[in-house]
């Protein structure tokens, strides 16, 4: 059997130490350069981030605004619809009572009136033709 002696130890061991001290500045290393890549990746991406989110927002905004003016659109559009409604009824009220007019007068008697003026005018028109 072999036994180390307590210098060899040691040596092994401060090898051992320098290599665990060498990896861990290699992991240091490669967190610092980690943290700066991501600390440049959300300097550059944030401001992208932030101006993207304010483009949607001031979109959002408008789409609001837009189906606002639609809404009131819509209630101007059913105020007119209810005004063609109230003139039709109005004018079918007014149609069928002059059409009640119409069928109560009684062309018979309006025609031996006519025909009877029309007796009266001719002597009156025969006298004024003379004079011609």
């Amino acid at each position: 059997m072999s036994t180390k002696s307590d210098n060899e130890l040691l040596m092994e061991l401060v090898k051992d130490q320098k290599a665990a001290a060498r990896n861990s500045r290699v992991i240091m290393i490669c967190l610092v350069i980690l943290t700066a890549v991501i600390t440049v990746a959300l300097l550059i991406t944030v401001p992208k981030i932030v101006n993207t989110i304010k483009s949607v927002d001031a979109t959002i905004n408008e789409v609001n605004d837009t189906i606002d003016m639609a809404e009131k659109s819509i209630e101007d559009i059913d105020k007119m619809v209810q005004n063609v409604d109230d003139l039709v009824v109005t004018n079918t009220e007014s149609v069928n009572k002059s059409i009640s007019y119409i069928e109560n007068i009684d062309f018979d008697s309006l025609n031996q009136s006519i025909q009877d003026f029309s007796d009266v005018i001719q002597p009156l028109a025969d006298f004024v033709n003379k004079f011609k």
